[in-house]
């Protein structure tokens, strides 16, 4: 590999840089035909060169199809869930109006006794369960 690989007519599509100094390999940006074995070899004119031990490098690139196949696939969920909701909406399902505006809690004491438990019904009127709103029940 040259050290100026821009330089190079075999390397100028490469995308790697070499920085003399630092002996750092920068990728930029990196591909997935950057995949590979890669070793740093050193010497400085005295004695004989040393070269570490290859290390592998696997690039890859985005998958691109499958990123697109996710939204497309959460955008029509969401697109079928705002009809749903909106289909029940239409139908009623949500209307409040069939829901009574004021729960009805009141105690009916038995018919002639001011307390205590009897198994007969007793009619509930305005006059038993005061201050509370019986419209429309």
């Amino acid at each position: 590999m040259p050290t100026e690989p821009k330089n190079s007519r075999a390397f100028s599509n490469s995308s790697y840089s070499l920085n003399h100094k630092t002996g750092e390999l920068v990728f930029d940006p990196v591909s997935a035909s950057d995949t590979g074995e890669y070793t740093c070899q050193a010497q400085n004119g005295y004695g004989t060169p040393v070269r570490s031990d290859p290390v592998h490098m696997q690039a890859v690139e985005m998958n691109v199809g499958g990123i697109v196949a996710a939204v497309l696939v959460t955008l029509i969920l969401l697109g079928v869930l705002i009809f749903g909701i909106w289909f029940a909406y239409s139908r009623g399902y949500f209307n409040s109006k069939s829901l009574p505006s004021k729960a009805l809690l009141c105690t009916v004491p038995p018919s002639g006794r001011s307390s205590g438990v009897t198994s007969e019904p007793s009619p509930v009127t305005a006059s038993t369960c005061a201050g509370l709103d019986l419209q429309g029940i």
